[in-house]
């Protein structure tokens, strides 16, 4: 009796507590169909299967400026550049040096070292003028050189003969007009000549020329403006005279270019001759 008493409800507690039951949703029923469409398009579309994985891969994402972790090994602040880095150098230096000119053992150094200076000056200024005197000799040997090798003078048999007939000339005091109007051009010729002894045998004839025909052109080439008449010989006399003083005021005009193509010799052997030929 007692257990009928016992009412439907107090049986259903009294039992096993049943778990409840979950309802599907719409949403598994969605993921069904989505599974049982991408079966049947992996089935249809093989290259399609194929491509997939690439889709799923991990993207690489790059971060652009400053990375959040630290561990990262990557400058803090951009890198300086070379100009700036070589004025902030030099604007320590120069922020350095008054403190070590106030220093006396550096004025002592600097004073030493400027004593040093001007000795090893005056020194190196002495060497360059004899360097520049030597190359003054030099520079003149170098003009007679380029100058015989323009001119490409070759004394041939017969200036060697009136060389030689003016030095036995100038010995013997025998220079007339005809001889001065025949052998004058290659004296003048001679009076640079790179062989020496041509050089004084040039010296020497017109030395000997403006001592013991100087007055005697002037005479020969006036002589016949102040005659009456025709005199060939006297016409002749004036011709070759008034050739020999055109010549001779020549080499009076080109004094300055004779004596930078010669040495200091020659210029004192030419200088007196120079100025007697002055007055002709």
């Amino acid at each position: 009796m007692a257990l009928t008493s016992v009412s439907v409800y107090e049986l259903s507690r009294l039992g096993p507590p049943q778990q409840p039951v979950r309802r599907r949703s719409n949403s598994t029923k969605v993921r069904r169909k989505d599974a049982e469409l991408g079966s049947v398009d992996r089935k249809r579309n093989p290259k399609r299967n194929q491509i997939q994985p690439q889709h799923n891969e991990s993207i690489t994402i790059t971060y652009m400026g400053r990375p959040r972790s630290p561990s990262v090994d990557l400058p803090t602040s951009p890198p300086i550049p070379s100009v700036i880095r070589q004025r902030r150098s030099s604007s320590t230096v120069a922020k350095k040096l008054p403190q070590s000119a106030s220093n006396p053992s550096f004025l002592r150094k600097q004073g030493s070292s400027s004593s040093l200076s001007n000795g090893l000056w005056t020194d190196c200024i002495e060497v360059v003028n004899e360097i520049g005197v030597m190359a003054k000799m030099e520079s003149r040997k170098i003009r007679r050189l380029r100058m015989a090798v323009y001119r490409r003078v070759r004394i041939s048999d017969d200036e060697e003969m009136v060389l030689t007939a003016s030095r036995a000339l100038s010995k013997c005091h025998g220079w007339t007009l005809d001889t001065c109007h025949d052998y004058l051009p290659v004296i003048i010729d001679n009076i640079i000549s790179m062989d020496t002894s041509n050089r004084i045998i040039a010296a020497e004839g017109l030395a000997a020329i403006a001592d013991s025909l100087g007055e005697r052109l002037v005479k020969f080439a006036g002589m016949n403006s102040h005659r009456i008449g025709v005199d060939i010989a006297a016409e002749e006399r004036s011709e070759k005279a008034k050739a020999c003083i055109q010549l001779l005021r020549s080499v009076v005009r080109k004094r300055d270019w004779y004596y930078r193509h010669l040495d200091v010799e020659s210029i004192d052997r030419l200088d007196a001759t120079m100025e007697r030929l002055k007055s002709i």
